[in-house]
């Protein structure tokens, strides 16, 4: 039985009850807010989901050299999924809607940004990639069902984004789990994941 997984992905991830959904509306930038977040939602929900895998010492959470050319792999990756998913929307003869992002404004909140992309990027990939891998291994799935449930989970949690932003979560989904499932190693594509959303925000006080 996958009880487990799916209470936790109803309790921490699921759009309508989930803190980080509670915001899917324009908001200013908010530095106390982000602060907020990392230390009340993230950081305890990566230590609730690190205490239920019981990790052996070192393993799979032990940074590694590889893990930068992971990185170097993945990056680039989420950024040309990013562009055609904007591409596709673009040539669609309907508009859809997505929220609206603001930057942060001055080097404190750019700081407390990038902290809140990378303990999001490791909350993330630690449960939809490890965590399920971990789970659904265990249960006897394979791996090509497990990549297709947990980019699923993965572009439902990110709904609230509009059409675009889940396809985009859901075809990241796919990429980043076929990486972890080669690499077997949290930090690379956390890493990446982070540095994606931190693009996201680089991008919008560009743009502003």
């Amino acid at each position: 039985m996958l009880i487990e997984p799916f209470i936790l992905y109803w309790v921490l991830f699921l759009p309508a009850w989930g803190p980080p959904f509670a915001a899917a509306a324009p908001a200013a930038f908010s530095l106390n807010q982000e602060l907020g977040r990392i230390f009340t939602y993230n950081l305890p929900s990566l230590a609730l989901i690190v205490y239920l895998l019981r990790p052996k010492p070192g393993g799979i959470f032990r940074p590694r050299a590889r893990d930068l050319g992971t990185v170097l792999l993945a990056l680039p990756g989420l950024l040309i999924l990013g562009v055609l998913v904007t591409l596709l929307g673009s040539l669609l003869p309907f508009p859809v809607s997505a929220p609206t992002l603001d930057a942060p404004l001055g080097p404190a909140a750019f700081l407390v940004m990038i902290l809140s992309c990378l303990s999001t990027g490791y909350l993330e990939e630690t449960y939809f990639r490890l965590y399920l891998f971990t789970r659904f291994k265990e249960r006897g799935i394979g791996p090509v069902k497990a990549m297709a449930v947990s980019s699923v989970l993965f572009a439902l949690c990110h709904i609230y984004e509009g059409p675009l932003g889940a396809l985009n979560a859901l075809l990241a989904g796919l990429l980043l789990y076929s990486i972890f499932v080669r690499q077997k190693s949290i930090h690379g594509i956390a890493w990446a994941h982070g540095g994606y959303n931190v693009f996201v925000y680089i991008m919008a006080i560009l743009e502003r």
